[in-house]
């Protein structure tokens, strides 16, 4: 899950190639309506493009600037360029597609034999279009920009921060200048009482970032950096002095020539999470679809092996600590479903694991040859068809199709600090841990398998998963 600055960040980064594009178009077209509309006979030459064929270039041109531009590393969620660096790379990228366009176009007017038929053109749009997108694309962003900051007039988009061992003002005096930062929030020093309050204020979501100068306190600031990474909170500090933190992925950041080291929490974030999102309601949606016929047996099944509902809900714990409804085929007999509603269930299992727990690492369990399962329901988990109506909860936007296990709040109670990382994403129905051993590994490797899957997130990488999958499944299955 992500937070409020992050999904600010998105947005912006997404409304930001919309912008370049429609801004390219209308200089590219304003250029075109000067030579061949508003000031035709100015102009010598008899070289006709209709305007289809002119829009149709553009369009495609307009296209080519915009992906140049992300390989610039214009749109990228966390990047702050400043002024001149992104001023060089838009005019850069307007630079290259003008000098593509010369050498097709000289190319082209010598070699009329050998390249396929261009578009003829007058060198006014060549030599001037290029200009004209610059100036628009510029204007684009300028209007966008007066957008944002009127947003902050109206107090929409501000963020509060948190500054701590800021004793030279330092950091206030450049947070003052900015207009989006409605609150800043100032500690003297990490102590047990300023860290007891910024853990209020990160759990309340009343703050997004939070910058650290000096700080005397190794062990607070190392658990502090854990709570904001829990809550997707910034974490942004000054190096001295920190070697608690060379667990954490690190990002320098440069505010005034100072330097300052930024927790990365994850390799899944920014535009990675909008991929994987669009990603999980594809393959779910297809996948339900397919498989519409294998849910329909399965339905009918378990309705005619034992009385009760097809479903089961069950409480599972997601990113922030949030709870949440999870989907199954029920699979026992529906007096044992645990549940709220019928505490003596609980009972039962809380006595079956007593005896007969094959899991032995404390944290999670695993109950064998369980009285409570139907015949179907002994079946269906085996292979883990119990679990297909969790790509239901993928659509929903609760789980991931790879991602940690959902785990029980029970069990969440017994985590340590460290355990938290794998509530850092949306919990998946299949993942790194359930591929590289199924229930048979120990919680802590399987903590240590989650939190590389964490660390080291690709779409490659959930192919693979997802790839190996059914076959994890078919020949490991789940003992009985």
């Amino acid at each position: 899950m992500l937070s409020k600055l992050s999904y600010q960040q998105i947005w912006k980064t997404s409304l930001l190639p919309i912008v370049d594009f429609f801004s390219i178009l209308s200089g590219i077209t304003v250029v075109y309506l000067i030579r061949y509309n508003w000031f035709k006979d100015a102009f010598f030459g008899d070289r006709k493009i209709t305007a289809y064929e002119y829009i149709y270039s553009a369009f495609i041109i307009s296209v080519v600037v915009v992906l140049i531009y992300a390989f610039f590393g214009l749109y990228q969620v966390y990047q702050k360029n400043q002024f001149w660096q992104t001023l060089f790379k838009l005019t850069a990228g307007v630079s290259l597609i003008i000098l593509a366009l010369i050498t097709y176009f000289f190319f082209y007017e010598y070699n009329r034999d050998v390249l396929p038929r261009g578009v003829p053109i007058s060198r006014f749009i060549i030599a001037t279009g290029g200009f004209a997108a610059l100036y628009f694309i510029l204007l684009g962003r300028l209007l966008f920009w007066l957008g944002e900051q009127l947003l902050y007039q109206f107090g929409i988009g501000k963020i509060s921060i948190a500054v701590v061992g800021d004793s030279e003002n330092f950091l206030r005096k450049q947070f003052i200048k900015t207009n989006y930062i409605k609150n800043i929030f100032e500690f003297k020093d990490l102590d047990d009482e300023s860290f007891k309050t910024l853990k209020n204020y990160i759990q309340d979501g009343r703050i997004s970032e939070v910058y650290v100068q000096n700080n005397t306190s190794i062990s607070l600031g190392g658990e502090l950096a854990l709570i904001c990474e829990r809550y997707k909170v910034n974490f942004i500090f000054s190096p001295q002095g920190f070697t608690q933190f060379e667990a954490f992925g690190l990002k320098p950041i440069m505010i005034k020539k100072k330097l300052f080291l930024e927790v990365i929490h994850s390799n899944l974030d920014g535009w990675q999470v909008v991929i994987k999102r669009l990603f999980d309601i594809i393959f779910a949606a297809t996948f339900i679809i397919a498989f519409s016929w294998l849910y329909l047996i399965i339905a009918i099944a378990i309705k005619l092996d034992s009385k009760g509902p097809i479903f089961y809900l069950s409480s599972r714990v997601g990113p922030n600590g949030k709870m949440f409804k999870i989907f199954k085929f029920r699979r026992l007999k529906t007096e044992f479903c645990t549940n709220e509603e019928n505490p003596e269930s609980l009972k039962v299992e809380k006595k079956l694991i007593e005896q007969n727990n094959t899991r032995k690492d404390g944290v999670l369990y695993k109950i064998s040859d369980d009285p409570r399962s139907t015949r179907v329901g002994r079946f269906i988990e085996k292979y883990s068809f119990d679990e297909m109506p969790q790509f239901f909860n993928v659509l929903i936007g609760n789980m991931s199709v790879v991602g940690p296990r959902p785990h029980q709040p029970r069990e969440v109670a017994k985590y340590s600090k460290k355990h938290y990382k794998v509530l850092n994403i949306s919990p998946g129905i299949t993942g790194f841990g359930q591929v590289n051993g199924r229930s048979d590994l120990v919680f802590e490797q399987e903590v240590k398998y989650d939190t590389y899957y964490i660390e080291h997130w690709s779409f490659f990488l959930d192919l693979w998963i997802i790839i190996k999958t059914p076959f994890v499944v078919m020949f490991k299955p789940h003992k009985s």
